[in-house]
């Protein structure tokens, strides 16, 4: 008997990838500015205003990802539901306690392995 299995894993974060774009475009459009408009005073405020977006952003992005984390854990440690059919499992499928060692949940009802990620002891 061959068993499937399926990732029971929580999506990450993308916003760190959208910051850093952010940061390409608003790095760009200041070289423009600079090149273009011969107000300097007025293009030291534009570029404050965008540091001053950048900053929030990188802020969020650590909150966010600190939130992704603790979830992370929270996941690992807890019961898992099964969740084609909701069953609920008590214990993983054995496994020696190693980091990297991945994290299987196996469901008796739908003969499906969940994998929900790889053990940390950190």
């Amino acid at each position: 008997m061959t068993l499937k299995v399926k990732n029971a894993q929580l999506e990450g974060t993308s916003t760190s990838f959208v910051t850093m774009l952010l940061l390409v475009i608003m790095g760009s459009f200041s070289i423009v500015l600079f090149t273009v408009s011969e107000n300097v005073l007025m293009n030291v405020g534009i570029c404050f205003v965008l540091l001053l977006f950048f900053i929030f952003l990188m802020a969020r992005d650590g909150k966010q990802h600190e939130k992704h984390i603790r979830t992370h854990v929270s996941f690992l440690e807890n019961d898992f539901e099964c969740k084609d059919c909701k069953e609920l499992i008590k214990e993983p499928v054995e496994f020696k306690r190693v980091d990297g060692q991945p994290v299987l949940y196996h469901c008796t009802s739908c003969e499906l392995l969940w994998f929900k990620g790889l053990y940390s002891q950190s």
